[in-house]
């Protein structure tokens, strides 16, 4: 993908044509992207689905740091998948979605409803992105070509210590074994996935590229808007 056509757009651009349904990322710090699902639904307004903690499930208008990843999936199913979100919204709007740095299994049931899960196992902000599409029946990664990092190990043990102000201990404590071994879905790589989806999932290697450029591209135009 030459890099004058990344199709990562900021989502309040004057002329921004936001499509059904797209990746949403923005940069929070340095070192860290936070992604969710933009989309409009039944005619709606264009809102942000995302996970930000241990049950902090969220919807609602964009942050204006967002971002838009644009695809090239065709605009049918882009229209059905927006449906879906709204549908996981309806069932799980309380906001009770654990959080947790281990992703694996099937999240969602046929009617959006959040399945059981065990103790220390959820989602992050990145793989809730990845359930939503993996159990509609897209997966936009393939979570057998994604080996864990010893790069983000680091994060690993970060994150915990976040999700420990507001999960119960024993949740957290669970997650301690994923530590070494989980595979970690980045939110920049989650982007890339859905801009790179040709009617296969895509692998890490293939992601992890694209996505340190989608980095580049936010943190570039972050530093011309606090220079402007």
């Amino acid at each position: 993908m030459p890099e004058d056509r990344l199709p990562i757009f900021p989502v309040n651009a004057p002329d921004a044509r936001l499509p059904v349904l797209s990746i949403a990322i923005r940069e929070v710090s340095d070192a860290q992207r936070h992604v969710g699902i933009l989309y409009a639904a039944h005619g709606g307004p264009h809102v942000v689905i995302e996970l930000h903690d241990h049950h902090k499930l969220t919807q609602g208008e964009p942050h204006p740091a967002f971002y838009f990843a644009a695809s090239i999936i065709d605009e049918r199913l882009l229209f059905a998948l927006a449906e879906w979100v709204g549908v996981v919204w309806n069932r799980n709007s309380d906001g009770k979605v654990p959080y947790s740095i281990r992703y694996c299994g099937k999240y969602f049931g046929p009617d959006g409803s959040l399945l059981q899960t065990g103790l220390g196992e959820g989602l992050t902000c990145a793989t809730f992105v990845l359930a939503v599409f993996a159990d509609y029946g897209l997966p936009l990664v393939d979570t057998n070509k994604w080996p864990g990092r010893l790069s983000d190990k680091k994060w690993k043990e970060t994150i915990l210590q976040v999700i420990a102000k507001s999960a119960p201990a024993p949740h957290v404590e669970a997650q301690r074994p994923f530590v070494s071994g989980a595979a970690r879905f980045r939110p920049e790589e989650v982007a890339a996935a859905f801009v790179l989806y040709r009617d296969r999932a895509i692998k890490q290697r293939e992601a992890e590229g694209v996505g340190k450029r989608i980095n580049k591209a936010i943190a570039r135009d972050t530093e011309r808007t606090i220079a402007s």
